[in-house]
């Protein structure tokens, strides 16, 4: 009777085990959604800029991707694609296949324009954040990565 006991119980932790597996999380899923805008503000000995900048809360570090629909993160990252590298695109809020295009364009542009290290994914996220250049309100909507350095595509 006690082994049964045993070997039930080891199938039913087996089988809990299992599912747990199934329902893991990915690691990349720890980064959330952007879902509005924050300031950032940046500020060197002579200088101080800011951007308007898709975010989760005041987490910067968060994702855009094709199928995110209706959100001000981006419309916010729309803007920045068009003043920065002049796309084009609807500011509509909806992440769609233009805005996937625009986004892979500005990410295709630093790499092999600038050099820098930056993937084309299509996705807004971290990389992004630190690789693109993004229209500085406080100072003419110039294009500026988070750096400080300036640039931006050609127009």
């Amino acid at each position: 009777m006690a082994t049964k006991l045993v070997r039930a119980l080891a199938v039913a932790v087996l089988a809990a085990t299992a599912l747990v597996g199934l329902n893991a999380v990915p690691a990349s899923a720890a980064t959330p959604v952007c879902n509005t805008g924050a300031v950032l503000t940046q500020t060197w000995p002579s200088l101080t800029l800011k951007w308007l900048l898709p975010s989760a809360g005041t987490n910067f570090n968060c994702l855009l991707y094709e199928g995110i629909y209706d959100s001000p993160a981006v419309a916010i990252l729309q803007a920045h694609l068009n003043d920065c590298y002049n796309q084009n695109i609807p500011e509509d809020g909806d992440f769609g296949p233009a805005t996937k295009r625009a986004m892979s364009n500005a990410q295709t542009w630093e790499r092999e324009a600038r050099g820098r290290n930056i993937r084309t994914d299509g996705i807004w996220g971290g990389e992004s954040l630190f690789n693109l250049h993004l229209a500085a309100f406080n100072f003419g909507n110039a294009c500026i990565r988070i750096d400080g350095t300036a640039g931006g595509r050609p127009r």
